[in-house]
């Protein structure tokens, strides 16, 4: 079945049940994956491959439940593709990505424990001194080295979020890649982000999601949020 004659079956059924066809927007999004990524959904989508039996002739009543159970079958595998990227939900619309720490019923309602990352490299320095963005849901850490216009200006924010306070958005209007990570085995996501003059790195501990924003290298980013522990406070 092609793909005309796919929604030309939905629209034929939808109208015989009386109900109105409604066009739904299609939205284009030029946020791209990184090419390991993308290798990997392939190898998924080749494992999960699905061979649609002829319809015609099939019954309308039978059509419409075997289609009914495609969508719930291709749901699932969105939902199996989502979950490779980590506990997050992701929403792509036409000018913007949005990330979302996925819904969790048992989660953590107010910080009860902090954490921070215990290696910062040369020559970034801490600059905020209110480290409580937020007390109950957000622990905000800020390190600079240098003025905002120079070439050699570097800049690292950390947070740790609740995970109902958690989101992150970007622009979709340049290529951005997306590279599934692990951090200490707890998944997570890079996004290398304005042709890598910053990245943004986030992971989720089944308790807290973690975020950091930076931009010096990647290598140095993840030594930064491996050296992550537990902080106490007089």
């Amino acid at each position: 079945m092609t793909n005309r004659e796919f929604e030309q079956f939905l629209r034929e059924s939808i109208e015989e049940h009386g109900d109105s066809y409604v066009d739904v927007p299609q939205y284009t999004v030029s946020h791209r994956f990184s090419k390991g990524f993308e290798r990997k959904i392939k190898r998924m989508s080749r494992q999960s491959a699905l061979t649609l039996p002829d319809l015609h002739g099939m019954p309308l009543r039978k059509r419409i439940a075997f289609m009914t159970m495609i969508i719930i079958l291709l749901s699932m595998m969105t939902m199996t593709v989502a979950a490779y990227v980590g506990g997050f939900t992701w929403e792509h619309l036409e000018t913007e990505t949005i990330v979302n720490a996925a819904y969790d019923e048992n989660a953590q309602t107010e910080i009860h424990t902090y954490y921070a990352p215990s290696y910062i490299p040369e020559p970034l320095v801490q600059t905020n001194t209110d480290v409580y963005a937020n007390e109950d849901s957000i622990y905000h850490l800020e390190y600079h080295f240098g003025e905002l216009m120079d070439d050699n200006y570097l800049f690292l924010y950390y947070r740790q979020y609740i995970k109902s306070e958690f989101q992150v958005c970007w622009n979709v209007s340049e290529q951005n890649d997306v590279i599934p990570v692990q951090v200490n085995g707890c998944d997570g996501f890079l996004v290398v982000l304005c042709q890598e003059y910053c990245r943004w790195l986030c992971w989720d501990d089944g308790e807290y999601i973690f975020w950091i924003r930076t931009n010096i290298d990647q290598d140095a980013l993840m030594k930064v949020a491996e050296s992550v522990q537990k902080v106490e406070f007089d």
